[in-house]
Protein backbone atom coordinates (compact mmCIF):
# COMPACT_ATOMS: atom_id res chain seq x y z
CA UNK A 1 0.00 0.00 0.00
CA UNK A 2 1.30 3.52 -1.15
CA UNK A 3 2.58 5.23 2.00
CA UNK A 4 1.12 8.91 0.64
CA UNK A 5 -2.51 7.98 0.79
CA UNK A 6 -1.68 6.36 4.54
CA UNK A 7 0.15 9.24 5.68
CA UNK A 8 -2.77 11.74 4.31
CA UNK A 9 -5.46 9.92 6.21
CA UNK A 10 -3.55 10.00 9.43
CA UNK A 11 -3.01 13.60 9.15
CA UNK A 12 -7.25 14.38 8.79
CA UNK A 13 -7.53 11.93 11.61
CA UNK A 14 -5.11 13.92 13.69
CA UNK A 15 -6.77 17.33 12.76
CA UNK A 16 -10.03 15.68 13.56
CA UNK A 17 -8.71 14.76 17.07
CA UNK A 18 -7.59 17.95 17.85
CA UNK A 19 -9.96 20.12 16.81
CA UNK A 20 -12.90 18.34 18.97
CA UNK A 21 -10.73 18.01 21.71
CA UNK A 22 -10.07 21.72 22.29
CA UNK A 23 -13.67 22.39 20.87
CA UNK A 24 -15.09 20.56 23.90
CA UNK A 25 -12.36 21.59 26.64
CA UNK A 26 -13.86 24.34 28.16
CA UNK A 27 -17.98 23.68 29.41
CA UNK A 28 -18.04 27.43 30.15
CA UNK A 29 -17.45 28.33 26.59
CA UNK A 30 -19.69 25.60 24.66
CA UNK A 31 -18.65 24.58 20.46
CA UNK A 32 -21.25 26.24 17.80
CA UNK A 33 -22.04 23.11 15.69
CA UNK A 34 -22.81 24.11 12.18
CA UNK A 35 -24.83 20.78 11.66
CA UNK A 36 -26.74 20.54 9.07
CA UNK A 37 -27.68 18.84 5.32
CA UNK A 38 -25.32 19.73 2.87
CA UNK A 39 -25.93 22.45 0.64
CA UNK A 40 -27.77 24.58 2.91
CA UNK A 41 -25.58 27.71 3.36
CA UNK A 42 -23.41 26.00 6.23
CA UNK A 43 -20.21 26.90 4.60
CA UNK A 44 -21.25 30.33 4.36
CA UNK A 45 -22.53 30.35 8.62
CA UNK A 46 -19.06 28.71 9.33
CA UNK A 47 -17.26 31.12 7.58
CA UNK A 48 -18.91 34.52 8.71
CA UNK A 49 -18.77 33.64 12.02
CA UNK A 50 -14.88 32.69 11.89
CA UNK A 51 -14.58 36.13 10.54
CA UNK A 52 -16.52 37.50 13.18
CA UNK A 53 -13.97 35.93 15.57
CA UNK A 54 -16.61 34.71 18.03
CA UNK A 55 -15.32 33.40 21.34
CA UNK A 56 -16.63 29.53 21.17
CA UNK A 57 -15.11 27.17 19.10
CA UNK A 58 -17.44 26.43 15.46
CA UNK A 59 -17.26 22.79 14.16
CA UNK A 60 -18.74 22.37 10.50
CA UNK A 61 -20.93 19.31 10.58
CA UNK A 62 -23.24 17.24 8.78
CA UNK A 63 -23.24 13.61 10.41
CA UNK A 64 -23.28 12.68 14.14
CA UNK A 65 -25.88 10.07 14.53
CA UNK A 66 -24.97 6.47 13.66
CA UNK A 67 -25.77 6.48 9.81
CA UNK A 68 -22.28 7.90 9.72
CA UNK A 69 -20.44 4.99 9.25
CA UNK A 70 -22.42 4.23 5.92
CA UNK A 71 -21.56 7.51 4.75
CA UNK A 72 -18.14 7.40 4.96
CA UNK A 73 -18.71 4.20 2.89
CA UNK A 74 -20.82 5.13 0.85
CA UNK A 75 -17.63 8.22 -0.29
CA UNK A 76 -15.02 5.63 -0.58
CA UNK A 77 -16.92 3.56 -2.87
CA UNK A 78 -17.55 6.70 -5.21
CA UNK A 79 -14.05 7.17 -5.28
CA UNK A 80 -13.45 10.01 -2.87
CA UNK A 81 -10.08 10.09 -1.67
CA UNK A 82 -9.68 11.26 1.12
CA UNK A 83 -13.23 11.04 2.44
CA UNK A 84 -14.56 14.42 3.08
CA UNK A 85 -13.26 16.06 6.51
CA UNK A 86 -16.70 16.56 7.94
CA UNK A 87 -17.20 13.03 7.68
CA UNK A 88 -13.95 12.25 10.15
CA UNK A 89 -14.57 15.26 12.14
CA UNK A 90 -18.17 13.51 12.46
CA UNK A 91 -16.59 10.50 13.52
CA UNK A 92 -14.13 12.20 16.46
CA UNK A 93 -16.19 15.09 17.64
CA UNK A 94 -19.21 11.54 18.73
CA UNK A 95 -17.28 10.40 21.32
CA UNK A 96 -17.58 13.59 22.87
CA UNK A 97 -21.56 14.10 23.11
CA UNK A 98 -21.78 12.83 26.50
CA UNK A 99 -24.55 12.93 28.35
CA UNK A 100 -24.45 16.77 29.77
CA UNK A 101 -22.13 18.37 27.63
CA UNK A 102 -23.13 21.76 26.12
CA UNK A 103 -23.11 23.19 22.87
CA UNK A 104 -25.19 25.31 20.90
CA UNK A 105 -26.33 24.03 17.22
CA UNK A 106 -27.08 26.36 13.80
CA UNK A 107 -29.13 24.61 11.44
CA UNK A 108 -30.97 25.18 7.83
CA UNK A 109 -33.21 24.33 5.81
CA UNK A 110 -33.48 24.66 2.10
CA UNK A 111 -36.16 23.98 -1.01
CA UNK A 112 -35.52 20.19 -1.27
CA UNK A 113 -35.96 20.28 -5.13
CA UNK A 114 -32.92 23.25 -5.38
CA UNK A 115 -30.82 21.07 -2.29
CA UNK A 116 -30.90 18.29 -5.08
CA UNK A 117 -29.75 20.24 -7.75
CA UNK A 118 -26.76 21.91 -5.89
CA UNK A 119 -25.94 18.56 -4.08
CA UNK A 120 -25.29 16.87 -7.54
CA UNK A 121 -22.65 20.00 -8.91
CA UNK A 122 -21.40 19.42 -5.24
CA UNK A 123 -21.00 15.91 -5.39
CA UNK A 124 -21.17 14.84 -9.16
CA UNK A 125 -19.26 11.10 -8.73
CA UNK A 126 -21.85 9.76 -6.72
CA UNK A 127 -23.98 9.98 -9.40
CA UNK A 128 -23.47 6.81 -11.79
CA UNK A 129 -24.40 8.21 -14.89
CA UNK A 130 -22.21 10.71 -17.46
CA UNK A 131 -23.36 13.95 -16.53
CA UNK A 132 -19.90 15.43 -18.14
CA UNK A 133 -18.75 17.00 -21.05
CA UNK A 134 -15.61 15.80 -23.20
CA UNK A 135 -14.10 18.40 -21.19
CA UNK A 136 -14.79 16.25 -17.71
CA UNK A 137 -17.25 19.97 -16.67
CA UNK A 138 -20.69 19.25 -15.52
CA UNK A 139 -22.91 19.30 -18.79
CA UNK A 140 -26.28 21.08 -17.42
CA UNK A 141 -28.52 18.89 -21.01
CA UNK A 142 -27.52 15.86 -19.22
CA UNK A 143 -28.05 16.41 -16.12
CA UNK A 144 -30.83 18.07 -16.69
CA UNK A 145 -32.17 14.60 -18.41
CA UNK A 146 -30.73 13.03 -15.73
CA UNK A 147 -33.15 14.64 -12.91
CA UNK A 148 -36.21 14.17 -15.43
CA UNK A 149 -35.60 10.53 -16.09
CA UNK A 150 -35.22 9.83 -12.58
CA UNK A 151 -36.78 12.19 -10.91
CA UNK A 152 -38.76 9.09 -8.88
CA UNK A 153 -35.91 6.81 -7.76
CA UNK A 154 -34.33 10.09 -6.30
CA UNK A 155 -33.47 9.96 -2.83
CA UNK A 156 -33.49 13.49 -1.80
CA UNK A 157 -36.87 13.85 -0.54
CA UNK A 158 -36.31 10.95 2.25
CA UNK A 159 -33.21 12.86 3.01
CA UNK A 160 -34.57 16.46 3.99
CA UNK A 161 -37.37 14.39 5.48
CA UNK A 162 -35.56 12.19 7.85
CA UNK A 163 -31.97 14.31 8.66
CA UNK A 164 -33.31 16.31 11.43
CA UNK A 165 -35.05 12.85 12.90
CA UNK A 166 -31.91 10.70 12.73
CA UNK A 167 -29.34 13.69 13.40
CA UNK A 168 -31.01 16.23 15.63
CA UNK A 169 -33.64 13.89 17.37
CA UNK A 170 -31.37 10.89 17.77
CA UNK A 171 -28.01 12.64 18.81
CA UNK A 172 -29.28 15.52 21.05
CA UNK A 173 -32.95 14.63 22.05
CA UNK A 174 -34.27 17.87 19.93
CA UNK A 175 -37.45 17.12 17.91
CA UNK A 176 -38.19 19.70 15.32
CA UNK A 177 -41.43 18.92 14.46
CA UNK A 178 -43.43 18.48 17.84
CA UNK A 179 -43.77 22.24 17.78
CA UNK A 180 -44.77 24.21 14.72
CA UNK A 181 -41.80 26.33 13.16
CA UNK A 182 -41.85 30.00 13.21
CA UNK A 183 -43.46 30.19 9.51
CA UNK A 184 -43.38 34.51 9.32
CA UNK A 185 -39.71 35.19 11.56
CA UNK A 186 -38.11 32.15 9.13
CA UNK A 187 -36.18 30.84 12.59
CA UNK A 188 -37.03 29.23 15.31
CA UNK A 189 -34.59 28.06 18.83
CA UNK A 190 -35.12 24.42 20.34
CA UNK A 191 -33.64 23.39 23.25
CA UNK A 192 -33.09 20.26 25.29
CA UNK A 193 -31.18 19.76 28.90
CA UNK A 194 -28.15 21.40 27.52
CA UNK A 195 -27.99 22.14 23.80
CA UNK A 196 -29.72 24.71 22.12
CA UNK A 197 -30.39 24.84 18.53
CA UNK A 198 -31.39 27.61 16.20
CA UNK A 199 -32.56 26.23 12.91
CA UNK A 200 -33.47 28.81 9.81
CA UNK A 201 -34.46 28.81 6.58
CA UNK A 202 -31.80 29.46 4.03
CA UNK A 203 -34.23 31.54 1.87
CA UNK A 204 -33.95 34.09 4.68
CA UNK A 205 -30.59 33.97 5.51
CA UNK A 206 -29.55 37.37 4.22
CA UNK A 207 -32.35 39.27 5.75
CA UNK A 208 -33.21 37.42 8.63
CA UNK A 209 -29.78 35.34 9.40
CA UNK A 210 -27.63 37.78 10.54
CA UNK A 211 -30.10 38.82 13.40
CA UNK A 212 -31.14 35.57 14.04
CA UNK A 213 -27.57 34.06 14.81
CA UNK A 214 -26.47 36.91 16.87
CA UNK A 215 -29.92 36.69 19.17
CA UNK A 216 -29.36 33.26 19.43
CA UNK A 217 -25.91 33.67 20.38
CA UNK A 218 -25.88 37.08 22.19
CA UNK A 219 -24.18 39.21 20.42
CA UNK A 220 -25.39 43.09 20.67
CA UNK A 221 -25.34 43.80 16.72
CA UNK A 222 -26.27 41.73 13.94
CA UNK A 223 -23.32 39.12 12.13
CA UNK A 224 -21.87 39.98 8.92
CA UNK A 225 -22.51 37.43 6.62
CA UNK A 226 -19.32 35.91 4.20
CA UNK A 227 -21.05 34.23 1.07
CA UNK A 228 -18.87 31.04 0.66
CA UNK A 229 -19.06 27.73 -1.17
CA UNK A 230 -20.26 29.98 -4.47
CA UNK A 231 -19.15 28.08 -7.48
CA UNK A 232 -15.55 29.56 -8.92
CA UNK A 233 -15.41 28.50 -11.82
CA UNK A 234 -17.15 30.38 -15.02
CA UNK A 235 -18.35 27.29 -16.39
CA UNK A 236 -19.57 25.43 -13.34
CA UNK A 237 -21.71 29.08 -12.75
CA UNK A 238 -23.16 28.63 -16.18
CA UNK A 239 -24.24 25.09 -16.52
CA UNK A 240 -26.06 25.90 -12.92
CA UNK A 241 -27.82 27.78 -13.82
CA UNK A 242 -28.84 26.45 -16.80
CA UNK A 243 -29.76 23.41 -14.68
CA UNK A 244 -32.09 25.96 -12.40
CA UNK A 245 -33.58 27.68 -15.58
CA UNK A 246 -34.42 24.81 -17.42
CA UNK A 247 -35.20 21.58 -15.13
CA UNK A 248 -39.29 20.91 -14.73
CA UNK A 249 -40.21 17.83 -12.95
CA UNK A 250 -43.43 16.29 -12.88
CA UNK A 251 -46.27 17.61 -11.23
CA UNK A 252 -46.93 14.60 -9.49
CA UNK A 253 -43.68 14.70 -7.86
CA UNK A 254 -43.74 18.12 -6.76
CA UNK A 255 -46.84 17.64 -4.80
CA UNK A 256 -45.23 14.93 -3.04
CA UNK A 257 -42.50 16.80 -2.46
CA UNK A 258 -44.27 20.08 -1.57
CA UNK A 259 -46.77 17.74 0.73
CA UNK A 260 -43.93 16.47 2.67
CA UNK A 261 -44.00 16.80 6.89
CA UNK A 262 -40.52 18.46 5.68
CA UNK A 263 -42.13 21.16 3.14
CA UNK A 264 -45.23 21.89 5.40
CA UNK A 265 -43.67 22.27 8.76
CA UNK A 266 -40.61 24.91 7.18
CA UNK A 267 -42.37 26.66 4.56
CA UNK A 268 -45.73 28.55 4.35
CA UNK A 269 -48.82 27.84 2.06
CA UNK A 270 -47.65 30.91 -0.38
CA UNK A 271 -43.70 29.52 -0.40
CA UNK A 272 -44.48 26.19 -1.61
CA UNK A 273 -47.27 27.33 -3.87
CA UNK A 274 -43.97 29.64 -5.37
CA UNK A 275 -41.82 26.72 -5.23
CA UNK A 276 -44.48 24.11 -6.98
CA UNK A 277 -44.89 26.97 -9.60
CA UNK A 278 -40.68 27.30 -10.33
CA UNK A 279 -39.96 23.39 -10.71
CA UNK A 280 -43.84 22.21 -12.26
CA UNK A 281 -43.94 21.74 -15.84
CA UNK A 282 -46.13 24.58 -17.08
CA UNK A 283 -48.94 21.91 -18.63
CA UNK A 284 -51.58 21.11 -16.48
CA UNK A 285 -50.41 22.44 -13.40
CA UNK A 286 -52.69 22.86 -10.28
CA UNK A 287 -52.85 24.72 -6.63
CA UNK A 288 -51.49 22.64 -4.04
CA UNK A 289 -54.86 23.06 -2.48
CA UNK A 290 -56.21 21.57 -5.40
CA UNK A 291 -56.98 17.48 -5.01
CA UNK A 292 -55.84 17.08 -8.51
Amino acid sequence: MAIKPILHALTQDARASLEARLAFANPRVPPILIYQMGKVGSTTIYRSLKAASVPNPVLHLHFLSEDLSGYKEAAQQAGLFPIPYHLVLGDTVRKFLIPGVRCKIISLVRDPVALAISAIFENPAFFQENIYTSRKTIDPEKTCRYLEQRQTELTFLDYANEWFDKELKRVFDIDVFADPFALDAGYRTYRSASVEALVLRLEDLSTKGPGAIAEFLGFAEPIRLVRANVRSELSAREAYQKVVNQIRLEESLCREIYTSRFSRHFYSEAMLEAFLLKWTRTEARHSLKSPG
